[in-house]
C-alpha cells in the first residue's frame, strides 16, 4: 500500500489515526485535488458522490484488468485496497463533497385526547391544518399553543420541552416538536375549562449516548431525538403503548437500550403505566 505524504493532500500522522478514510483517499489527491476537488481544468471531481456510487466504481476498477483499462492509474490504486478500505474511502469522499443545506423543515406533531392549535412566528405553521414549514437555517421560530374549549395543554416534547404555552426553536437541523393536548376532565396542563384538571399524563424521558451517531423517534409522536439531540421527553396519556425506533447514521451502530427498554433490537415497545426513562446507545 502506498500513501501520499507530500504535496497536495498531505496527511499528518494524527490525522491518519483520526480519519483513516482520508489517509487512504490521499493517493487520489495528487490528480484529483485536495479532498477530491480539483482546480479548474484538472481531473474529474471525485468528492460529493454517494457512498454507493463511489464504492461501485472503485470495486469495478478493483476487479478489472489493468491492461486496457480506461483509467489505468486509478485501477492500480483500487486493486491495492481491500473492500473495507474502499468503503472507508467512499464514506470520506461522500462526506467532504456534501453541500450543507441552507434550510430545514420544522414539523409539529399533536398528540393527546384533547384539541388545540399550534401557530408560529415567523408565520408558516398553523396546526390546525398546516403542521410543517421549511425555514432558513438559524431562524428562531416561536411556537404558541392555543387550546380548544374543554381541553388543556399538557406540554411540549422533541425539540421543545416544558409546559408553558410558547416555546422557541432555533432551526439548526430538521426537527419535530410534539404538542400534547388533553381533555380537561382527564389530562393535566394549562388552559381549557372545567375547573382544575387532574393530570393523567405520564412523562417518557429519553437519553441518548452517541448523540451524533443516530436518531430515536416514538410512535405515537412525542419523542424525536435527531442528530445532536442528547435528551428528550414527552408527556403522553397514561397507559399509552409507545414504540421507540433507533436508527444509526451510515457507518455507525446502534448498541442497545437500557432503562425501561432492554436489548439490542432497533425497536422497543413500552407501556406508560408510570414515568419511564430509556437510554439508547450508539457508537
Amino acid at each position: 500500500m502506498f500513501f501520499t505524504t507530500l504535496g497536495a493532500g498531505a496527511v499528518s500522522a494524527q490525522e491518519a489515526v483520526d480519519n483513516p478514510g482520508r489517509l487512504l483517499a490521499s493517493n487520489c489527491f495528487q490528480c484529483h485535488g485536495t479532498n477530491g476537488t480539483p482546480v479548474a481544468g484538472g481531473f474529474d471531481k471525485i468528492a460529493g458522490g454517494s457512498v454507493k456510487e463511489i464504492v461501485s466504481e472503485l470495486s469495478e476498477m478493483r476487479a478489472e484488468a489493468i491492461a486496457g483499462s480506461e483509467h489505468p492509474i486509478m485501477t492500480v490504486h483500487a486493486q491495492a485496497y481491500s473492500l473495507a478500505e474502499i468503503d472507508l474511502i467512499s464514506r470520506y469522499l461522500a462526506t467532504v463533497g456534501a453541500v450543507a443545506p441552507s434550510s430545514f423543515k420544522l414539523t409539529v406533531a399533536k398528540t393527546g385526547t384533547g384539541k388545540g392549535t399550534i401557530t408560529s412566528s415567523p408565520s408558516g405553521i398553523n396546526c390546525g391544518s398546516t403542521c410543517s414549514k421549511t425555514y432558513t437555517k438559524t431562524t428562531s421560530v416561536t411556537l404558541k399553543a392555543a387550546v380548544t374549549s374543554g381541553s388543556v395543554f399538557a406540554g411540549w416534547s422533541g425539540a421543545c420541552t416544558g409546559t408553558a404555552t410558547s416555546c422557541t426553536v432555533s432551526v439548526a437541523s430538521a426537527a419535530t416538536v410534539g404538542a400534547t393536548f388533553n381533555l380537561a376532565s382527564s389530562g393535566g396542563g394549562t388552559g381549557g375549562t372545567g375547573g382544575t384538571p387532574v393530570s393523567s399524563s405520564i412523562t417518557l424521558k429519553l437519553e441518548k449516548a452517541g448523540k451524533s451517531y443516530g436518531t430515536v423517534v416514538s410512535n405515537p409522536a412525542g419523542i424525536n431525538c435527531g442528530l445532536g439531540c442528547e435528551k428528550a421527553s414527552a408527556p403522553l396519556p397514561k397507559n399509552t403503548v409507545v414504540t421507540l425506533t433507533a436508527a444509526p447514521v451510515s457507518g455507525r451502530k446502534f448498541v442497545g437500550w437500557s432503562g425501561a427498554c432492554r436489548g439490542t433490537a432497533a425497536v422497543c415497545t413500552i407501556t406508560l403505566s408510570a414515568q419511564r426513562e430509556v437510554k439508547a446507545t450508539f457508537k
